[in-house]
């Protein structure tokens, strides 16, 4: 079984042509599981929705009065 394994795994290595065979395979086989699966993974649990800034603010008290403000007054020349 060892020698007939060992002669698959080297198939590929054999020549350009197949590797290139070899390698198309794999890209059409990953993206057919890529279109079975939707892109999801199942074994990822669901991700909880999170708060964003614009919620924070929104719900932050705003100041009743304003600041004050200061003025800069330039010397006379």
């Amino acid at each position: 079984m060892s020698g007939e394994l060992g002669r698959v795994l080297r198939w590929p290595l054999w020549s350009w042509r197949n590797l290139t065979i070899t390698a198309v395979a794999l890209l059409a086989l990953l993206a057919f599981v890529g279109r079975a699966t939707d892109g999801r993974a199942s074994s990822l649990p669901a991700a909880a929705p999170s708060t964003t800034s614009a919620e924070t603010t929104a719900a932050a008290p705003q100041p009743s009065t304003p600041a004050p403000t200061t003025t800069t007054q330039t010397p006379p020349a």
